[in-house]
């Protein structure tokens, strides 16, 4: 797989990863079922690695898979958000995977408010991504494939890397969409600086097939401004602004949610704003 991986990569055409998946298994004596811990993707820097099992007992605990992961270099092990609430390395863990297999899992009130945003809410500044077992048999049939999009200044590795770590990153449900996400001139991913009683400006543009119905600003879990595009026309692109004019605190976060024609969704990574002078 290494060498497939590296032989694989072309620049500017076509990027590769090494990555395995760290998956605690149901049963057959082992301890740490899958309900409990979830799943993680861990990718490594290059194209050369050791696999982390769930059943060695070098890794058997998420923070013995932190520990060994810091062992190998600059890895980034990224936790599935479907239905559990696996613990999280903010120095390693840049994103959180919150769309797979029906598009919906992170809207399920149960599961939601317990999850990504209470782990936001919590302090951690994560992106948010999508990805399925693509290729998994029985699965293409009935799945376009969840995936994210990364804002990366080259389409190559290392580039895309760095996306994901400066959490420039969307999770997509299926069609293929962009998202732009400013606040006071600062992409998603940023922490802003502003004074409490400054303004916040939003400026989001949205470009999809099929078009956008709703876009949502969400503020720490809820939303505070809906765009109905499916009330003006159901155009493929659009863009507005708005503006938070409340007091800030001490900090919050926004991203954007999009309900697509025919219910798929999409979630930007959060922008924070943290009060200060």
């Amino acid at each position: 797989y290494q060498a497939l991986a590296k032989s694989s990569n072309v620049e500017e055409r076509f990027a590769t990863f090494l990555a395995h998946e760290w998956t605690p298994s149901a049963g057959h004596g082992k301890p740490y079922h899958r309900v409990h811990w979830g799943h993680y993707v861990v990718v490594f820097p290059g194209f050369e690695g050791q696999v982390m099992r769930a059943n060695d007992q070098t890794a058997n605990l998420p923070e013995r898979l932190f520990a060994e992961a810091r062992k190998q270099g600059d890895l980034m092990v990224i936790p599935h958000y479907h239905g559990t609430r696996p613990p999280v390395d903010p120095e390693i863990s840049y994103a959180l995977e919150i769309v797979a297999w029906d598009g919906k899992v992170s809207e399920r009130e149960t599961q939601a408010k317990k999850s990504a945003f209470s782990t936001l809410n919590e302090g951690y500044r994560l992106g948010m991504i999508g990805g399925v077992d693509h290729g998994a048999e029985g699965l293409t049939a009935h799945h376009n494939g969840e995936m994210f999009a990364v804002r990366a200044d080259r389409f190559e590795n290392d580039a895309i890397r760095e996306g994901v770590k400066k959490r420039r990153t969307t999770a997509i449900c299926h069609s293929r969409m962009l998202i732009g996400f400013w606040m006071n001139g600062q992409e998603m991913g940023s922490e802003v600086t502003v004074g409490a009683e400054e303004k916040r400006a939003f400026r989001v543009k949205v470009a999809s097939k099929p078009y956008p119905a709703r876009v949502s600003l969400i503020r720490n879990g809820e939303t505070v401004y809906s765009y109905d595009n499916a009330g003006k026309g159901g155009a493929n692109a659009l863009e507005f602004e708005w503006t938070d004019d409340s007091t800030l605190d001490a900090e919050a976060w926004y991203m954007v949610k999009v309900v697509l024609h025919g219910g798929e969704q999409a979630w930007s990574s959060p922008i924070w704003a943290e009060a200060g002078s």
